[in-house]
């Protein structure tokens, strides 16, 4: 759903038509495969053994899974974003040409008002929607998944584009790292054993050969 900006000054810019691919949400549950599961758990006895707890082998493999099964499209709305946001930056009007040349796989509504500019956006990339505020302090965007949530925002002021994860991103982070930490402390706790008994048949052999002598 578009969030649209109401007033009496409101200019509609309407292009394209409805996307016709239906979106799908992704979820914590879809990453935590069998397979992936298997591997995280080798992973983790690789690293109990050399004694690093998540080596940058596991961080590798989660973020692969996480972006495969979990993540929303995050690269297109922002560069669409952004190129909105560079050229209301340059132009004194932004309903200019340029302006809706950008806009034209969109539909949104343009603002102008105690010389603020605001700006929705609807139809991007992935099924998300957007907002971008403009002024003379500078500007700030922030961009929806398809159910609401915040997924990534700008500040011009602040640094760019900050990534917000999602509740799911959360969720699978926390299952995958406690599956990892399970097999890593079982894995410890092996060797740790395993160490133990070697030292006791050491000690027992080495007892076995000392000659006592009166």
């Amino acid at each position: 759903m578009i969030d649209f900006l109401s007033s009496r000054t409101d200019t509609p810019i309407q292009w394209g038509k409805s996307s016709k691919i239906q979106y799908t949400e992704k979820t914590a549950k879809s990453a935590m495969t069998d397979g992936f599961v298997e591997r995280v758990k080798s992973l983790a006895k690789e690293d109990a053994q050399k004694g690093i707890y998540m080596d940058k082998g596991y961080l590798q493999l989660q973020h692969s899974q996480m972006k495969q099964y979990v993540s929303p499209d995050r690269s297109g709305p922002m560069s669409q974003a952004t190129q909105v946001l560079q050229v209301v930056a340059k132009e004194d009007d932004p309903q200019l040409e340029l302006l809706n040349s950008l806009l034209k796989r969109l539909s949104g509504r343009i603002q102008h008002k105690d010389g603020q500019t605001l700006v929705s956006l609807g139809k991007m990339s992935g099924d998300c929607f957007g907002k971008i505020h403009h002024n003379s302090s500078g500007q700030t965007a922030d961009i929806y998944a398809p159910n609401g949530e915040t997924i990534a925002s700008y500040n011009s002021n602040g640094g760019g584009w900050t990534v917000i994860q999602t509740q799911e991103e959360l969720k699978f982070q926390g299952e995958a790292d406690a599956v990892y930490a399970q097999a890593f402390r079982e894995a410890r706790a092996e060797l740790a054993a395993t160490q133990q008994t070697a030292a006791l048949v050491q000690g027992s052999g080495e007892t076995a050969g000392f000659d006592v002598q009166a």
